[in-house]
């Protein structure tokens, strides 16, 4: 059977009603799903239903909700990522990625070494970012769907974790640890995971979250690329702990 993704403002309580091209075109097109079709769906906010497709033409898909089912699993723990904005196809791919892995919280931050401006057009970036978001719930089918923040300041980010929580503030200096040590004996109900932008967190910046009390943790010697960092520190994050 099936399995779609549709966001919850177009699921009404006893049916669904489809306009949208893309998501038409996947149903049709990409899945071929007809008339008289039973279909999973799940809505990125814990819940998921099952449907019967009514009517399925170029234009409108109408799906008949049979069954609505709330799922209350998800990942442990939590993951919030502090997020140095880098250029926008690394950037991207880093929401893409990061959603996959199973991230709660996406918070966008600015850092001394932030390339682009974020200030010109922010509401469309925010909404491209959602979507490719929403659509990497979609390709994962996870239940849930991230919190996307808009973004913030290095400063402001600092403001933000609670000590009780477990910080990881990823940098190049000669003071980190390895993040497996960091990991180890551990149980948090949060991670909290900072990722600076191409060319790292500047010295200042390391130097205020080691004032801080963070955890500075590498992933080796090699100086790996933004989303390739990201990537590997999520994943060892969620091997401990799974």
């Amino acid at each position: 059977m099936a399995r779609i993704f549709i966001p919850s403002e177009f699921i009404e309580k006893s049916y669904i009603k489809l306009t949208d091209r893309k998501t038409i075109h996947y149903i049709i097109d990409v899945l071929r799903l007809k008339e008289g079709d039973f279909v999973e769906i799940f809505d990125g906010k814990g819940n998921e239903y099952s449907g019967l497709i009514r009517e399925a033409k170029p234009k409108e898909v109408l799906i008949e909700i049979l069954k609505k089912e709330l799922i209350s699993k998800r990942m442990r723990p939590e993951i919030i990522l502090f997020q140095a904005i880098s250029k926008k196809n690394s950037f991207e791919f880093i929401l893409g990625k990061a959603t996959e892995l199973g991230v709660s919280e996406i918070i966008p931050i600015i850092t001394e070494r932030t390339v682009p401006d974020v200030s010109k057009k922010a509401e469309l970036k925010l909404r491209r970012w959602q979507s490719i978001i929403e659509g990497a719930v979609g390709q994962c089918g996870r239940i849930d769907t991230p919190r996307l923040s808009k973004p913030i300041s290095f400063e402001e980010a600092m403001k933000a974790p609670n000590e009780k929580e477990l910080i990881l503030f990823a940098c190049i200096d000669k003071n980190t640890k390895r993040l497996k040590d960091v990991l180890r004996g551990k149980d948090p109900e949060r991670v909290i995971l900072f990722v600076g932008p191409e060319g790292d967190f500047s010295r200042k910046e390391v130097l205020r979250a080691k004032e801080a009390g963070y955890n500075l943790v590498s992933l080796g010697d090699n100086i790996l690329r933004v989303e390739t960092a990201v990537i590997n520190l999520i994943s060892i994050i969620r091997y401990e702990f799974s």
